[in-house]
């Protein structure tokens, strides 16, 4: 199953984090394209690659969302609507899409899609890597989910660096760093996730 229309979003902006940057970018082109006329998009990183099957995929999933943010993210055209008929502008504006979706009681499945071009996280910096740490404190993540994604990151992508996001974790726990609006749904998500989990062990 082909898309029906294929749009290229490369508007350069100067904001210093990239999640701003493509944010902005995706909301430019948003104006400029009659996005309302379909019933899906798909959101899709310039550097990523994804299975001839995955729209095919996606769809049998039969969620309003499905995949991983800019590896790959079908949604209905209703999710975008609902969270405010633009993408919002912040870092990380993928992951963010995606849980205040799943807040606004929309139904979220991810598949197995990896992102293709260059290496995950084979041009990312020192300060990338803190600010990954960052960015997943603000968004809610809780401490042992945040630790298990580090480590998982660190040997999936075979990159120890993912380890440094911990210190800016940690560094926002100690300083009181304000969190986004989804940031109590997603801790309390993921503590029940835990839950479970041990429950099952136990």
């Amino acid at each position: 199953m082909k898309p029906e229309r294929i749009v290229l979003s490369d508007h350069r902006f100067s904001d210093p984090k990239t999640g701003t940057r493509v944010a902005k970018s995706i909301n430019r082109t948003l104006g400029e394209v009659p996005w309302r006329q379909y019933d899906y998009i798909l959101r899709l990183d310039g550097d990523a690659s994804l299975p001839p099957d995955f729209i095919e995929m996606a769809l049998r999933e039969e969620a309003d969302l499905v995949g991983t943010g800019g590896s790959g993210l079908l949604f209905r055209r209703k999710v975008l609507e609902a969270v405010g008929s633009r993408w919002p502008v912040l870092d990380p504006e993928d992951s963010y899409f995606i849980w205040k979706a799943r807040q606004l009681g929309f139904t979220h499945r991810t598949v197995g899609v990896k992102g293709g071009g260059r290496p995950f996280g084979g041009e990312y910096s020192v300060p990338r890597f803190l600010s990954w740490g960052y960015n997943c404190y603000i968004l809610g993540i809780e401490p042992i989910s945040f630790l298990r994604l580090a480590l998982i990151s660190a040997r999936a992508a075979g990159r120890p660096a993912f380890i440094l996001g911990v210190p800016a974790y940690l560094g926002c726990i100690l300083v009181g760093m304000k969190r986004l609006d989804v940031a109590d749904y997603v801790t309390r998500t993921q503590i029940r996730l835990l839950s479970r989990s041990l429950r099952r062990i136990l």
